[in-house]
């Protein structure tokens, strides 16, 4: 089951998944303006079902709480860009800057960022063999002057 909250204390839209938080996009709010920052995700969870998911209700939010959006995150952008339907949610004064497609084309999944290794391996279980590392000659942890080295380091 898949669950969307927005938290207000962090300012995310955080996205959940069976309970576990896979996404999320981080805003602030700048008078009567939600300002989207990025959008980041599970590697493992890599989807642009989830993608889209999040950007509808993000711009359900915004239009029920009548409010503008400023999309500085490039994946919101050609999210937007690519659906004119939502274009009255940007400043007149900022369409053109955030709303116009790209010259290359990019899939909103290209533009979000990702945590986890691609190809991420437990340590845990690996037997790591034991390195003695040599130490200068003539060293005695129990001498007289391996003492006064060590008080000269500390400043004693």
């Amino acid at each position: 089951m898949r669950v969307i909250e927005n938290n207000q204390e962090l300012r995310r839209y955080q996205l959940f998944e069976k309970g576990d938080l896979v996404g999320f996009a981080q805003y602030s709010m700048r008078d009567n303006e939600l300002w989207l920052h990025y959008t980041q995700l599970k590697r493992r969870h890599k989807s642009e079902e989830l993608v889209e998911l999040l950007f509808g209700h993000i711009l359900d939010d915004v239009h029920r709480r009548r409010l503008a959006i400023m999309p500085f995150c490039p994946a919101m952008r050609i999210y937007m860009a690519a659906r004119p339907e939502y274009t009255y949610m940007v400043p007149e004064h900022w369409q053109r800057r955030f709303l116009s497609l790209p010259e290359t084309p990019h899939r909103c999944l290209d533009r979000v960022r990702y945590t986890g290794s691609p190809k991420r391996r437990s340590t845990a279980t690996v037997e790591r063999p034991l390195v003695h590392l040599p130490l200068a000659p003539g060293y005695n942890p129990g001498s007289t002057a391996s003492a006064t080295f060590l008080d000269a380091l500390r400043g004693t």
